[in-house]
């Protein structure tokens, strides 16, 4: 074989003839042809392990890379190649040490902030900002092209200097002229320096972001307005309460708790802890009259309900220890936004005196601010005005619903949970199977979406899901009409009763007068064969409609489209009034509660 360096097997046997033939009497083997020239280095050199290829030898010429790479040793310094890579190559020479005396040059910049964390924080809220320049330009011209919302708070938040703030600035920029600033430094010189800064900052800010609020706030009393007119409005809420009526005056016959012709409102919640011998609660008795003996008032009643069933969101969860239970929360609660509109009144007020100030700093009649701003603020008291007029007004009405059902007084969340939870009382859904759960209860009833009286009936488990026909639910409009028409039968019915008149002006429609006579359990008799009482109905007129001065009022400002309020809902009187049917003798609530007591009667005989 080829011979080749290093160390090998034991010697072959020479050639007899001494000629350097092998045994198989061959000679040696042709000597490897290179085609780069060879090199010897000065110093031994450290190897480089690689796997060598040599065109003619293990590369095919023609076909790979290295037909066209050539061997450029001419580029080599080879000095250096073996000062440092021989085998005995010195160490490195040491890097002479530099003297840690010497401190580095800081670049200065004038800085008057000095907490980083604060720093840190307004440089990178300035980061999403145009220039410092282009931003005061944007204010000076009010050009919310450049400068939208979110880029308004952050110049209000972090680029407008404090008056010390503005003072120190100015003392470092004439002690040291030439040096720049930090970027927070750079707004608030800019910045600071435009006229009135600070206060045309925030008028301009509260032009741009009242709106919201006001249409925010508008929606919610509107909402609101829509639960307390329900209430007032529903023909049927008087049948469901004489079944209550006269269970309770059936079971406390005989005590001085009975033959009552009305109950408190939270005897609601206490239906619960009446139970029957195998645990159902004695309202499962009262809706069973009512959905299956009157099932057409039942489903107009849950029709008319439904703004207040949809005020009240109920969601299913767990606690700590993994118990289940449903949480219940008003979507709109009066004294909250009651709260929120005097605020924004106030912030208003604040607002425009401020701006009335500044005006004589702006001496360019052709000031953006000057021109615009009074006009703004003009727009922005007539809506301001009607939403505090509508929130007055809800407030004087939910008075007067409370009234009606002779509360004194009751916070809008607890009255609104404590219809909800007697329609929807949270065991009902906790109690119920997984499956039950998941597959109806939990999207029908926690889902936001009002209820039929065929979801109810599923709830209190007088039917199944699949026995509920699937029709797609309709929203029932409210008859604006339907309590006028009320009134009109009472007064027909009762030509001698007149109504007193409140303190400080006329009832409007009824509505202070009291509240209205239920009809009978079993059947509504019709308008002129109804039920005579002798107790003395409203029959005061109305001052007007009570959206006029809010839909006035969003009538100039047409960029806010706001829901708007029921267009006839009458307006609402001062002073209280007597309850329509608690005159003497007996009314039409009486007589209700005593058919709705036949009815309790004839269920609870055996067959």
């Amino acid at each position: 074989g080829p011979t080749g360096k290093g160390p090998g097997g034991p010697a072959g046997p020479k050639a007899k003839d001494g000629g350097g033939k092998t045994k198989d009497g061959k000679g040696k083997s042709a000597e490897k042809v290179f085609n780069k020239p060879k090199i010897k280095p000065k110093k031994p050199m450290r190897p480089l392990w690689w796997n060598a290829m040599v065109i003619g030898q293990n590369l095919k010429k023609g076909e790979t890379v290295w037909d066209d790479v050539q061997d450029d040793m001419n580029l080599l310094d080879i000095e250096l190649l073996e000062e440092r890579f021989s085998k005995n190559a010195p160490p490195p020479r040491e890097k002479p040490k530099k003297d840690e005396n010497v401190k580095k040059e800081e670049v200065k910049i004038l800085q008057i902030i000095k907490d980083p964390n604060v720093v840190i924080q307004k440089e990178t809220s300035l980061r999403k900002l145009p220039p410092a320049q282009e931003c005061a330009r944007a204010l000076e011209e009010l050009d919310d092209g450049v400068l939208d919302i979110q880029m308004h708070q952050i110049i209000k938040d972090n680029a407008c200097p404090k008056p010390d703030e503005k003072k120190l600035l100015a003392e470092e920029k004439a002690k040291q002229p030439n040096i720049p600033m930090a970027m927070p430094e750079q707004y608030m010189w800019v910045i600071g320096n435009l006229p009135a800064y600070q206060q045309r900052v925030d008028c301009w800010y509260f032009i741009r972001t009242y709106q919201e609020k006001h249409l925010d706030y508008h929606r919610a009393l509107t909402d609101f307005m829509e639960v307390i007119d329900c209430l007032r409005d529903s023909e049927m809420l008087t049948a469901l309460l004489g079944i209550i009526l006269a269970t309770g005056n059936y079971l406390n016959g005989g005590t001085n708790r009975g033959q009552a012709d009305g109950f408190d409102l939270e005897t609601l919640g206490k239906l619960e802890s009446v139970k029957d011998v195998v645990g159902k609660d004695i309202r499962s008795f009262m809706f069973e009259i009512f959905f299956f003996k009157l099932y057409d008032k039942a489903a107009q009643l849950v029709e008319e309900l439904e703004p207040m069933l949809r005020n009240v969101t109920r969601r299913l969860s767990k606690d700590s220890d993994g118990t289940e239970k449903l949480n219940k929360q008003t979507r709109v609660a009066f004294e909250d936004f009651d709260i929120c509109v005097r605020l924004l009144s106030e912030e208003f007020e604040k607002m425009n005196e401020t701006m009335t100030m500044i005006l004589q700093y702006f001496e360019d009649p052709a000031d953006q601010f000057k021109l615009r701003m009074p006009g703004e603020f003009e727009r922005a008291k007539s809506n301001i005005n009607g939403l505090v007029a509508l929130k007055d007004r809800v407030k004087a009405s939910y008075g007067e619903l409370l009234g009606w059902f002779k509360i004194s007084g009751m916070k809008s969340a607890d009255f609104c949970v404590i219809w909800d939870n007697f329609f929807i009382p949270p065991d009902l859904i906790i109690n119920k199977d997984v499956a039950m759960k998941q597959n109806y209860l939990v999207p029908t009833f926690c889902q936001g979406k009002p209820p039929s009286v065929e979801d109810l009936m599923v709830l209190w488990d007088f039917k199944q899901p699949d026995e509920i026909k699937k029709t797609e639910k309709k929203r029932r409009k409210r008859d604006p009409e339907a309590r006028k028409r009320r009134q009109e039968r009472r007064e027909k019915d009762n030509p001698d009763t007149t109504a007193p008149k409140a303190e400080g002006g006329d009832l409007d429609g009824g509505k202070a007068a009291g509240k209205e006579p239920p009809s009978a359990t079993d059947s509504r008799p019709p308008p002129d064969k109804e039920l005579p009482g002798k107790g003395k109905p409203g029959k005061g007129t109305s001052k007007g409609k009570a959206v006029d001065a809010v839909d006035q009022s969003m009538e100039e400002a047409p960029a806010l489209k706001a829901k708007p309020m029921m267009p006839n809902a009458p307006g609402k009187g001062k002073g209280k009034a007597m309850p329509s049917g608690k005159g003497k003798g007996k009314s039409e609530l009486v007589a209700a509660a005593e058919a709705a007591a036949r009815a309790v009667k004839e269920a609870a005989m055996p067959s």
